[in-house]
């Protein structure tokens, strides 16, 4: 919550959800070296995959692409993608067109039923 607040320029969300990553046990440390996320160590490949997709969609929204999905799939099942994906809207800004393309697209495929 912290980089897609930081990034959608929303310091009052900024200040609350760097709260609340102490509050859940991540380290200052962790928190302070975020924007470095693609090079420093304290940061693996799948977190770097979910800060590269929540830093998009603060910026942009609709900057989110299918490759960022691809990538959060190499990290993370449905039900984790979408823990990553629901608390966007609350930051500010409504991503519910993004979120639906891809839901849409699958149901295309088959892949999901259409009342989902």
């Amino acid at each position: 919550m912290y980089v897609v607040s930081r990034s959608a320029g929303c310091q009052y969300c900024v200040a609350h959800s760097a709260n609340l990553a102490a509050s859940r046990g991540i380290p200052a440390h962790k928190v302070q070296q975020v924007w470095q996320y693609e090079t420093s160590p304290e940061f693996n490949e799948a977190e770097r995959a979910a800060l590269r997709f929540v830093q998009t969609a603060g910026k942009m929204p609709n900057a989110v692409s299918d490759a960022h999905f691809t990538e959060l799939r190499c990290h993370f099942d449905e039900d984790e993608i979408i823990e990553i994906v629901a608390p966007l809207p609350s930051s500010g800004f409504s991503i519910a067109g993004m979120i639906r393309s891809p839901l849409r697209s699958k149901r295309r495929q088959g892949i999901l039923p259409s009342g989902t």
